[in-house]
């Protein structure tokens, strides 16, 4: 008897040893391998697990778990994993599981998350798809989790108290996830249900958030957000939402959004953004802009009210605006990160927009947009080859259609004068056709606006011009003009006084008495001369035509037929005088740096055009001007048509007319 009690003693204490060793020991190195072999299902990377503390008839727990990506860098750490199981008969069933101190890291290479999820995102779905008999999890708790962040360069941010509770009840699954800073300024909470046989889900969600500097400096590296390495401002949102995940067009959103005073700054801290805001109300399938505002400095974009429509059976989602304005001001240089978006334009004025803009997000683009406005600007100056600093420059209205602008009603000042013009521009082609009749403009401040070298010390010119571009650079320049300029002071370009020299003409004698008309064609960067006629009260020229000058090797080759008033006027006085054999022509051949021995050539006059000899005689009449008669003659060979075709590059319809609301009031 005592044997049989001492056996049976003997063989619980081995049971109790076994269960000692099977909790201690073996239980953690069963778990960690069923782990390991399953792991690689789920996560490419290794495990870890410090301890495992198993409980037949009470929760078990897993504590220093850790998952890392095949570099060896931690992924996910968890401090404590506790979970509760039922029993059906001997087998138990995992029910419930709460996770403590649990930490979730994202590492960002170039702007992605690298060197891409260690999680193999089908596998996680098939496993949480798949019927267990070893799993019921009807509830999951996260307390203490934290999100980080982290760059290639080690730069990062955490987010710390999140806290996740997920209940299961049938197909229904209530969800809540919450977060708060230590100093309660920046909460979010989110609360809601699942249903995963419908796929239904209703939520709301509320949040405001404080971005710092160091928070956004990690994002922003993280994100690879170029120049752009910190931000400061501030967001809420309240919102309820109702859908289908299969169905996401249907998603019904009721509530707002607001960001207040956000800025943002360069590597050099300097202010890229120095204010913006917005409100975007929704209101189920669609969204109204409320009201948003940026402002950089050198300019600003604001609008109000503008409708945000979403058609679920088209994927299209359409933006109306009525009131948009944008405003330049650069009267400072802009900051050059902005150098690109704004083509090298720089000016002070307001924009104003209405029309509609679609984005279609079956084909992902690109935007279409049709919009009215009209542009007040009190100075603009465009970029080269155009940089022409323009002043109460008004456009009273343009249209923008998918990548062209057109407007018939562009007025300015410039150069000390006047001009109208109609243009048309396509961005998308690289086209642009302007035509402009022009005033009083000062040709010493255009050569200089123009950055182009010129003798000439005054002069003030009117004409019209057509300019053709198949591109935005001075290569693809093309221009056809028409213009006279009166009282020039052509006498201190060298060229001009070496052919009144040539013609015994002392300079100093028509010192800023010059007028000019003529007829050019610019296909740079050869210019062509149709027709040309100077006067002055000394002496007459014409430039026969055909002639050129090459403004980037400054090689001329032009005729020039001259004789003196004095000379003209004699063979006028003289019965059977041949006015032919009072003028002179002189061959102008070489680069204009040339000595003038060498650059010009005295030819004999063959028979004199009819045109030639009535164009000299005038001129001695009105005692050397160029009067109104000599102009059209002049001009009539060669005219230009500044209006530019009605049609666009792309012809409008119907439609696009009736899109189009009335133009913006700036208030």
């Amino acid at each position: 008897m005592k044997f049989a009690i001492k056996t049976l003693g003997f063989a619980i204490g081995a049971f109790g040893l076994g269960l000692l060793l099977l909790k201690l020991w073996l239980a953690p190195v069963l778990v960690e391998a069923l782990a390991r072999k399953a792991l690689p299902k789920l996560w490419t990377g290794p495990l870890s697990i410090r301890t495992v503390e198993l409980n037949f008839f009470a929760p078990t727990f897993l504590r220093g778990i850790e998952l890392r990506d095949p570099q060896g860098r931690p992924w996910l750490s968890i401090g404590s994993l506790r979970l509760s199981f039922r029993r059906q008969g001997w087998r138990p069933i995992l029910s419930e599981a709460i996770v403590d101190d649990a930490l979730l890291t994202a590492y960002f290479d170039k702007g992605h998350c690298t060197p891409s999820s260690p999680m193999t995102t089908k596998a996680f779905e098939e496993f949480m798809e798949a019927p267990s008999d070893y799993s019921d999890l009807q509830s999951l708790t996260l307390r203490k989790g934290a999100l980080r962040i982290v760059d290639e360069s080690d730069m990062s941010w955490q987010w710390n108290n999140v806290a996740l509770d997920l209940f299961w009840t049938g197909s229904r699954g209530d969800i809540r996830l919450s977060r708060f800073s230590d100093d309660g300024v920046n909460r979010f909470n989110f609360m809601g249900w699942i249903d995963s046989k419908s796929s239904e889900f209703n939520g709301m969600l509320a949040a405001a958030h404080r971005l710092g500097d160091l928070e956004s400096k990690a994002l922003l590296a993280a994100l690879e957000a170029g120049d752009i390495r910190s931000a400061d401002g501030s967001f809420t949102v309240n919102l309820s939402m109702r859908g289908s995940l299969t169905n996401w067009p249907s998603l019904e959103i009721q509530g707002n959004a607001t960001v207040d005073s956000m800025k943002f700054f360069a590597a050099d801290s300097q202010p890229l953004i120095v204010e913006s805001q917005l409100l975007l109300d929704f209101m189920g399938t669609n969204a109204r802009l409320t009201s948003v505002y940026v402002d950089a400095t050198a300019w600003s974009v604001s609008a109000r009210n503008c409708p945000l429509l979403f058609d679920p059976t088209a994927r299209r989602l359409s933006a109306e605006f009525t009131n948009a304005f944008i405003r330049l001001r650069t009267a400072s240089a802009p900051h050059p990160f902005w150098t690109p978006a704004m083509l090298g334009i720089r000016g002070d004025g307001t924009i104003g927009l209405a029309g509609q803009v679609d984005y279609s997000m079956s084909t992902g683009g690109p935007l279409h947009y049709n919009l009215k406005g009209r542009a007040t600007f009190a100075s603009l100056t465009p970029p080269a080859p155009l940089s022409i600093a323009f002043t109460q420059f008004v456009a009273a209205a343009f249209t923008l259609q998918d990548g062209e602008l057109a407007t018939d009603s562009l007025s300015s000042d410039a150069c000390r004068g006047h001009l109208d013009a109609v243009a048309r521009v396509s961005f998308t082609n690289a086209h642009y056709d302007v035509g402009m009749v022009f005033s009083n403009i000062d040709l010493q401040a255009l050569f200089s606006d123009l950055q182009m070298e010129s003798k000439i010390a005054k002069g003030l010119a009117a004409g019209r011009a057509k300019i053709v571009g198949a591109g935005f650079t001075r290569k693809d320049l093309s221009v056809k003009t028409q213009f006279a300029v009166e009282s020039a002071a052509l006498d201190t370009s060298p060229l001009f006084s070496a052919v009144l020299r040539f013609i015994g003409v002392t300079p100093a004698s028509v010192q800023g008495g010059t007028d000019l008309a003529c007829t050019l064609q610019l296909d740079w960067p050869l210019i062509t001369i149709h027709s040309m006629r100077l006067a002055n009260r000394i002496a007459a020229f014409e430039v026969q035509p055909g002639g050129t000058y090459d403004l980037e090797t400054n090689l001329v080759d032009l005729y020039v037929v001259a004789g003196t008033l004095h000379s003209i006027h004699l063979s006028i006085l003289i019965p059977f005088a041949n006015l032919a054999k009072m003028l002179t022509r002189i061959h102008v051949k070489g680069n204009v740096s040339d000595p003038f021995d060498k650059l010009l050539h005295k030819e004999p006059v063959a028979d004199l055009a009819k045109g030639t000899a009535g164009f000299l005689v005038d001129t001695v009449k009105t005692g050397g001007k160029l009067g109104q008669d000599v102009l059209k003659t002049l001009w009539s060979p060669f005219q230009i048509v500044i209006d530019l075709p009605r049609k666009p590059f792309r012809q409008s319809t119907p439609a696009d007319e009736k899109a189009f609301p009335p133009l913006p009031e700036e208030k």
